[in-house]
C-alpha cells in the first residue's frame, strides 16, 4: 500500500511539473534542446498513456469485510502489451535507445510486467499469454548492453558520438534485476518454461521451443549484470552489491541449477542440443570471476580469510611506511646540506636519513606517468556470500559428476561445425569454462588425496570425469584457436588469454596422470605428452607468446609466465625419460601442374618432356618432416632479449604477488636463462641492475625465510658476481651494458673470448650479423637451385624475410621493363578477353606468347640498378649480409665496390631474359612456402667460408739451370703423376665431349701424320730402308730386334690415339663438308 501511494505521489509530481512548464512563470532553460529531446518529449505521452491502460493497484474488500490491495487488468491489456513492443522495437535504430529509458521512467517493469506475470501466471490459457508476454518485454529490457562492443563499433564506422549515456541504462537494469529477485519472478518464469520442457520432442511445436530459449536468455540476461561496488552503507546500494550472490541463491533454491546441468548432461541428445550454447553462455556468466580456490574454503571461513588478506595487505603497507616515515624524535627536526655541481641543496625532511638525499632529490623531479595495466580482462574479481559460494561449490561438483564430458563434447561439435547458434564469443566461453572446471577438478582431487579418498570410489573423482577435455582432437582445437588469435590482424588477446589458461591446466592434468600412481593413468599421460610435444608448431607457440607481450593485463602477463614454467618444467622430465625424441613440423608444398605441348619449333629427342594426364598436385598441399629434438636448444631460445623484457616486467611487480608459487616460477625461469642456458650475460644492462638493486634493499626480500627468495637473492648475486669478473676483464663491457646482445655476444661473454661463430666483435653495420667472416659459399654436392634454396632457408631462419621481399620487387622490376621492351620492340598480340592491358600479370602474358626476345630487343635492356632501398636496414645487407650476397650471386647479379667505401652496389645485368627473372620469382616464393630441409642440419650448417682458387705459380728457372736436367727427388713425383694421369685415360672416359675441330695441338699433329706414313709405306720398303741403314753398323740380330721395336712403338701410338674419346661425325649432305650432330644426340661409342 505505501509503495503504491509513493508511486502516485511520483506520477502527481511529474504532473505538476509537467502543469507548471505550461504557465507564465516557467522560464525554458538557456541550453538548446537537442533532437533526442524533441523525440522523448513526443514518444513519453503515447508510452505513458499505454501504460495507465494496461491496469494498476486497486482496493478490494474480502469475505471478512478486510480491505486488500491487487493488481487490476485493464480492459485493453493484450493490445497494450503488443504496442508496447512495438515502440521497443523503435530502438534498434536509436543509438541513445529513447523508448528504453522512457519504460524506465515510468516504472513499466516493476509496476506492471511482475504484477501482472506473478497475477495472470496458472490462471486460464489467456492469462498464461499475457505473462507470456510480460516475460518477452522484461527479456527485451533486460538485454546485455556491452559498452566496449558499442564504442568499439561506433568507432570503426566514425560515428562516436559522447552524448550516449550508458550508465542511467545499466542503472536501469540493476534496478531491474534488483526488482525481478525482490518479488521472486524466478520462480514464476521456471513455472512458464516446465510445460514445454515436459513434452517430447516430437510433442514440442515450434511456440514451446521459443518459451523455452526466451526464459533461458532472461537467465542468461540476468546474470550477465554485474554487482556495483558499495561506496555507502545505505540499503540500496548494499542491495545492489550482492544481487549476483542473491541470483546464485534462487536459482538454487528454484532449482532452475539442476535444470541447466541437466540439459548440459544431455546436450548430446537431440532432446536438448538446442541450448547447450545458451547454458554454455549462463554457466561463463555464474563462474566469471570466481577463483575455483574460493569453492573448496568452508562456508565459515569464507569471510575470515577475506578479512585475513585484508589486515596482512594493511599490516603489509604500514611495514613498508614505517621503515622510510618518520621517527618518534622528528618534532626535534631534521635538516641535511647537500652540495653537488658547486650547488648546495638543503633538506628538511628525516625521511632524506633513511632513503638518502639522492631519492630524496628524486621525489621533487617529475616522472613520466606510466601505463596502468588492466589487472584482469578475462575475468574481473567479484565478491560473493559464503552462502552463494557454498552454492557454486555443490553446482561444481554436480557439474563434474554428470555433465563435464558429454556437455564439452557436443559445444566443441557445435563449434567446430559453425552452426548458425554459435556466436563468435562462444570460443572464449568454452575456453574459460574448460579452465576453470579443469583447475576445479584437480582442487577436488588434491583435497581429496589429502583426506585419504580413493579417487575411483564413488565419493572420489577419478580423471576419467574430465576425459573430453584431454582428448587429441580438442587439444588440437585449442591450439588451433591460440595460433589463429596470434596471427589475426589485430591479435585476439581475449581469446589468446583464455586459450592460455585452458593449456596450462591440460597441463596440469596430464601432469596428475603421471604422477598418479596408477599404471593405466601413467600409459595415457605417456601417450598424450607424445602426442602434445610432437608437434613443433605447440612448442614454438609459447616463446611467441611470451615474445609478444607487450602491454596486456598482469593476469595475462601471470598466465604467460605460468604457461612458461609448466611447459619446460614437463618437458624437461620427459625428455630426460626418453633416449631420443622427434617433433614434427609442418610445410606447405607449393605445387603445380606440369605440362608441356610439344611443338614444332622444339629441337631433340623429346626426353624429359611431360604428358598432360599426370596428376595435378595441390597448391596448398601440406607435409610433415620429423626432425630430432633437443630440449637444451629449446631451452636456449628462451634467453633472448624479448624473453628476458617480459620477465623484468613480470618480476617488477613482486610486490603484488599473492602466491608464493608466482616468485618460484620467474626465479626458475631465471635460472634457465642464466644458469641452464649460460646466458647470465642477458641480464647485463642497467635497467635490471636498478630493478636488482631495489630488490636487495627491500627487507620483505633480504629478510624473508621463503625458499623461493632465498633463491632469488642467491640468483641476483650469481649474476653480479659474474658481471663484475666480466667487466674486470674487458671494461668496454661497462659501455655494451646499454645495447641489447645477440646471441652471438652471449657466447663471447660465456666464453670469456671472441666467438668462433661471429663475424667480429659485433653483429656488423646495421645490426645484421653472421657467424661466417668474408664472402660465403654452399658446400660442393648442391645444384644451383638446391644452393640458392640453402642461401634462402638460411635467410629466413634469421629472420630476415623482409630481405627475401626486397629482392623479389627488383627481380619484377626488371622483368616488367625488360617485358615492356620486348612487347614495343617485337609487337605485341592482340589482348584475351577479360585481360588488362596495364598490368604487370598482362604484361607478362602478352611476352610470354611471343616467341622470345630478338636481338633488336635484347640491345635496348639496360642494366637494372638497385638504387632505391625501402629502409637502411636493406641498403646495409647488401653490403655486409653475407647470405644476402650469396644470393644475389647465385641470381647471377652483378656487384660493384663503391670508392672510399665498404658499401656495394648491385646490378642485374642485360643478359638475363625477362623469362629467366620470372623464374626466379617463382623460385624464390616456391623455397619460402617450402624450406629446404637439410636432415636435421640447418641451412647454415650447409654454409662454409668461400675458399680461394690457389694459384701456382712457377718459378722462373735461371740460365744456368735451363740446360740441366732435374733432379731425381724432383723427377719422381712428376712421373708418377704422369703415370697416374695415364692410367685415369685408359681406364676412364672424358667428362665432357670434345670436338676434334676445336683442338689446336700441332705437335701432336705432325707426331700423328708422321706415324701415319710409316704405317702406310709398305713392309718391304719398311724393311729394306731399316736395313740400308743399319747395314754397315749392326748385325742381322740387332737389325731384327730394331724393327720389332718400332712395329711396337707405332702399334703403341696406334692404341693411344684410338683411346682418346672422339666424336662421331655425321655425313654432310652439303657439298661434302662434316658438321657435328646436336649435342644431346652425341654419344660415347662403346671400345
Amino acid at each position: 500500500m505505501g509503495r503504491f501511494s509513493d508511486d502516485e505521489a511520483s506520477h502527481d509530481e511529474d504532473e505538476t511539473l509537467r502543469t507548471e512548464s505550461d504557465g507564465e512563470d516557467y522560464q525554458e532553460p538557456s541550453a538548446p534542446r537537442t533532437a533526442q529531446d524533441r523525440k522523448k518529449e513526443a514518444l513519453y505521452a503515447p508510452i505513458a498513456n499505454l501504460v495507465s491502460a494496461i491496469g494498476g493497484f486497486e482496493e478490494f474488500r474480502n469475505e471478512d469485510g478486510q480491505i486488500y490491495t491487487a493488481y487490476s487488468l485493464g480492459d485493453q491489456v493484450v493490445g497494450c502489451l503488443k504496442d508496447l513492443k512495438r515502440f521497443w522495437r523503435m530502438d534498434e535504430k536509436d543509438e541513445d535507445r529513447t523508448v528504453a529509458r522512457i519504460f524506465f521512467e515510468v516504472g513499466l517493469l516493476k509496476n506492471e510486467l511482475i504484477p501482472i506475470l506473478l497475477s495472470t501466471l496458472g490462471t486460464s490459457p489467456k492469462g498464461d499469454r499475457i505473462a507470456l508476454a510480460c516475460v518477452e518485454l522484461m527479456g527485451a529490457m533486460t538485454w546485455p548492453i556491452n559498452v566496449v562492443e558499442e564504442l568499439r563499433d561506433a568507432q570503426e564506422i566514425d560515428q562516436l558520438t559522447r552524448t550516449i549515456d550508458y550508465t542511467s541504462l545499466i542503472s536501469a537494469q540493476m534496478s531491474y534485476k534488483a526488482a525481478i529477485l525482490r518479488t521472486g519472478s524466478l520462480r514464476a518464469m521456471f513455472q512458464l518454461m516446465s510445460p514445454s520442457l515436459s513434452k517430447t520432442q516430437r510433442e514440442r511445436s515450434e511456440k514451446d521451443n521459443n518459451i523455452i530459449s526466451l526464459v533461458l536468455h532472461t537467465f542468461r540476461n540476468l546474470a550477465f549484470l554485474k554487482d556495483k561496488i558499495s561506496t555507502t552503507d545505505s540499503a540500496d546500494a548494499i542491495e545492489l552489491s550482492t544481487l549476483q550472490s542473491e541470483y546464485i541463491r534462487q536459482l538454487t533454491d528454484e532449482h532452475i541449477f539442476d535444470l541447466l546441468i541437466a540439459i548440459a548432461a544431455n546436450s548430446e541428445s537431440s532432446e536438448y542440443a538446442s541450448w547447450n550454447m545458451v547454458t554454455l553462455d549462463i554457466l561463463h556468466l555464474i563462474f566469471r570471476g570466481v577463483k575455483p580456490a574460493e569453492l573448496m574454503v568452508p562456508k565459515d571461513k569464507v569471510t575470515e580469510n577475506r578479512l585475513k588478506d585484508l589486515l596482512d595487505s594493511e599490516t603489509s603497507k604500514r611495514r613498508a611506511e614505517a621503515r622510510k616515515g618518520n621517527t618518534r624524535h622528528s618534532r626535534f627536526g631534521t635538516t641535511l646540506s647537500l652540495q653537488s655541481n658547486g650547488r648546495k641543496y638543503v633538506l628538511h625532511k628525516q625521511s632524506a636519513l633513511s632513503i638518502g638525499p639522492e631519492k630524496s632529490l628524486d621525489k621533487v623531479k617529475k616522472s613520466k606517468a606510466k601505463r596502468i595495466r588492466e589487472d584482469d580482462d578475462l575475468q574481473p574479481p567479484v565478491h560473493l556470500r559464503a552462502d552463494a559460494i557454498e552454492c557454486l561449490y555443490n553446482v561444481g561438483i554436480s557439474f563434474l559428476d554428470s555433465a563435464f564430458n558429454p556437455f564439452f563434447a557436443s559445444v566443441l561439435k557445435d563449434i567446430r561445425m559453425e552452426r548458425s547458434k554459435v556466436t563468435e564469443n562462444d570460443a572464449i566461453r568454452f575456453l574459460f569454462l574448460g579452465r576453470f572446471f579443469l583447475e576445479f577438478f584437480l582442487l577436488v582431487y588434491k583435497d581429496e588425496r589429502e583426506r585419504g579418498v580413493d579417487p575411483q570410489s564413488e565419493e572420489g573423482h577419478d580423471f576419467d570425469l574430465v576425459a573430453e577435455m584431454t582428448e587429441p582432437q580438442c587439444i588440437g582445437f585449442i591450439t588451433k584457436r591460440m595460433r589463429l588469435a596470434l596471427d589475426d590482424k589485430p591479435v585476439q588477446w581475449l581469446e589468446l588469454h583464455a586459450g592460455i589458461d585452458c593449456f596450462i591446466q591440460i597441463l596440469l592434468v596430464v601432469d596428475a596422470l603421471a604422477n598418479s600412481g596408477v599404471e593405466a593413468n601413467i600409459d595415457v599421460a605417456e601417450i598424450l605428452q607424445n602426442k602434445l610435444y610432437y608437434e613443433a608448431e605447440t612448442l614454438d607457440m609459447v616463446i611467441t607468446v611470451i615474445h609478444r607481450y607487450s602491454t596486456q593485463s598482469l593476469k595475462y602477463l601471470d598466465s604467460v609466465m605460468h604457461l612458461s614454467y609448466v611447459l619446460l618444467r614437463m618437458l624437461e622430465k620427459y625428455s630426460k625419460s626418453k633416449a631420443y625424441m622427434y617433433v614434427r613440423k609442418k610445410k606447405s608444398r607449393a605445387r603445380k601442374r606440369k605440362s608441356k605441348r610439344n611443338t614444332g619449333d622444339d629441337e631433340g629427342d623429346g626426353v624429359g618432356q611431360f604428358n598432360e594426364e599426370e596428376e595435378e598436385m595441390d597448391r596448398g598441399a601440406k607435409t610433415y618432416g620429423e626432425h630430432t629434438f633437443e630440449f637444451e636448444k629449446f631451452e636456449a631460445k628462451f634467453a633472448d632479449e624479448a624473453t628476458l623484457q617480459t620477465c623484468m616486467l613480470y618480476l617488477e611487480g613482486y610486490q603484488s604477488f599473492t602466491d608464493i608459487e608466482q616468485m618460484k616460477r620467474i626465479v626458475g625461469l631465471m635460472h634457465r636463462q642464466a644458469i641452464k642456458a649460460k646466458s647470465e650475460g642477458l641480464f647485463f644492462k642497467p635497467t635490471v641492475f636498478e630493478l636488482f638493486q631495489r630488490i636487495l634493499d627491500d627487507q620483505t626480500i633480504s629478510t624473508s625465510r621463503d625458499p623461493a627468495h632465498a633463491d632469488l637473492r642467491k640468483l641476483i648475486e650469481y649474476i653480479l658476481k659474474k658481471f663484475f669478473k666480466a667487466a674486470k676483464e674487458n671494461h668496454l663491457l661497462l659501455v655494451e651494458i646499454f645495447f641489447p646482445k645477440s646471441r652471438s655476444q652471449l657466447s663471447k661473454l660465456r666464453l670469456g673470448g671472441a666467438d668462433p661463430y661471429a663475424t667480429s666483435d659485433d653483429e656488423g653495420p646495421g645490426g645484421i650479423g653472421n657467424k661466417f667472416a668474408g664472402e660465403i659459399e654452399v658446400e660442393p654436392g648442391f645444384s644451383l637451385s638446391q644452393q640458392i634454396g640453402i642461401a634462402i632457408t638460411s635467410i629466413m631462419d634469421d629472420d630476415q624475410a623482409y630481405l627475401l621481399d626486397f629482392v623479389k620487387d627488383q627481380l619484377a622490376l626488371a622483368a616488367t621493363a625488360r617485358h615492356e621492351i620486348v612487347l614495343t620492340t617485337d609487337g605485341s598480340s592482340e589482348p584475351m578477353e577479360g585481360e588488362d592491358d596495364d598490368s604487370d600479370e598482362a604484361i607478362r602474358r602478352k611476352a610470354a606468347r611471343l616467341q622470345g626476345p630478338s636481338k633488336d630487343a635484347v640491345a635496348l635492356f639496360t642494366p637494372h640498378n638497385i638504387g632505391d632501398y625501402p629502409s637502411d636496414a636493406e641498403r646495409k645487407a647488401v653490403s655486409h649480409n653475407s647470405k644476402l650476397k650469396l644470393l644475389l650471386r647465385l641470381l647471377k647479379w652483378e656487384s660493384t665496390e663503391v670508392p672510399d667505401s665498404l658499401d656495394i652496389t648491385w646490378a642485374i645485368p642485360t643478359t638475363i631474359m625477362p623469362s629467366t627473372l620470372d623464374s626466379d620469382i617463382k623460385m624464390i616464393e616456391n623455397f619460402i612456402l617450402d624450406p629446404v630441409d637439410p636432415n636435421g642440419k640447418t641451412a647454415a650448417d650447409l654454409l662454409r667460408k668461400k675458399r680461394k682458387v690457389p694459384v701456382r705459380r712457377r718459378r722462373a728457372r735461371s740460365e744456368s739451370e735451363e740446360g740441366l736436367p732435374s733432379d731425381g727427388e724432383d723427377a719422381a713425383p712428376k712421373k708418377r703423376q704422369k703415370k697416374r694421369k695415364e692410367e685415369q685415360a685408359a681406364y676412364k672416359s672424358a667428362q665432357f665431349i670434345d670436338d676434334s675441330d676445336d683442338e689446336s695441338d700441332a705437335e701432336r699433329d705432325a707426331a700423328f701424320f708422321a706415324a701415319e706414313r710409316a704405317v702406310s709405306l709398305p713392309v718391304p720398303q719398311c724393311r729394306s730402308t731399316a736395313h740400308d741403314d743399319l747395314f754397315h753398323s749392326s748385325s742381322s740380330f740387332e737389325i731384327n730386334l730394331m724393327q720389332e721395336r718400332f712395329k711396337h712403338r707405332l702399334q703403341r701410338v696406334r692404341r693411344r690415339r684410338l683411346r682418346r674419346p672422339r666424336p662421331r661425325r655425321a655425313k654432310s649432305r652439303a657439298k661434302g663438308k662434316g658438321s657435328p650432330r646436336p649435342p644431346q644426340l652425341q654419344r660415347l661409342r662403346p671400345r
